[in-house]
């Protein structure tokens, strides 16, 4: 199902309403919102992400440079990986910035065959120890990233089909609790539940 269709949808569950008790761009804004809700549910059921929304990312080592950016749209870290030498790759262990004090007073821990990235915020990380040479695309990140929004009448979910539907239903119980339309919020959460459950079953078979 497109955007079109799901908004079609949304109107038929909930009685044809029209566009003035629902606009689209409300339809919209909630059909997004499950949309997240989704990509969480297939994360959850698959642990491993990179199947579903993973992407890989480069970055360029910078000699004597340890602060380095995330890739925009980035949902959670699957691993990070990092080549000094343009030769041999070491996976990167992965903390809060939080435990940088205590990691700093243990400098001697920072070699190039152990390294660290610290994160700073959605944005920025610390590499430690920093790179000692230029290296084209010397570290690699593999990263689960955020579904992009729906826009357009023509978008499709990035997902499984059989399972567009849970949006329309999604975007009919934020209405449907809005307006305290008990019957129908009791019906929805059941649809909901029952798709939900076949979501799970069947990205976990692909892991």
């Amino acid at each position: 199902m497109n955007v079109a269709e799901l908004k079609s949808d949304v109107r038929f569950l909930l009685g044809n309403i029209d566009s003035v008790s629902y606009s689209d761009n409300e339809i919209l804004n909630s059909l997004n919102r499950w949309l997240e809700v989704v990509q969480n549910e297939i994360i959850d059921a698959m642990q491993k992400t990179f199947l579903q929304f993973g992407e890989t990312y480069n970055i360029d080592l910078v000699e004597d440079q340890e602060q380095y950016t995330f890739p925009s749209g980035l949902l959670t870290i699957e691993a990070i990986e990092v080549n000094y030498t343009g030769n041999q790759w070491q996976k990167a262990r992965i903390f809060p910035i939080s435990d940088y004090p205590k990691a700093l007073s243990e400098e001697s821990n920072f070699v190039q065959s152990h390294p660290a990235i610290f994160i700073l915020d959605d944005d920025t990380f610390l590499l430690k120890p920093a790179p000692e040479k230029n290296v084209s695309s010397g570290l690699k990140i593999w990263y689960t990233k955020k579904a992009v929004a729906l826009s357009s009448d023509s978008d499709t979910p990035p997902f499984n089909s059989n399972f567009h539907r849970i949006l329309s239903l999604g975007a009919s119980l934020d209405y449907a609790v809005a307006m305290e339309m008990r019957t129908k919020i009791t019906y929805f959460n059941e649809m909901l539940a029952v798709l939900f459950e076949k979501l799970r079953k069947f990205y976990v078979k692909r892991q």
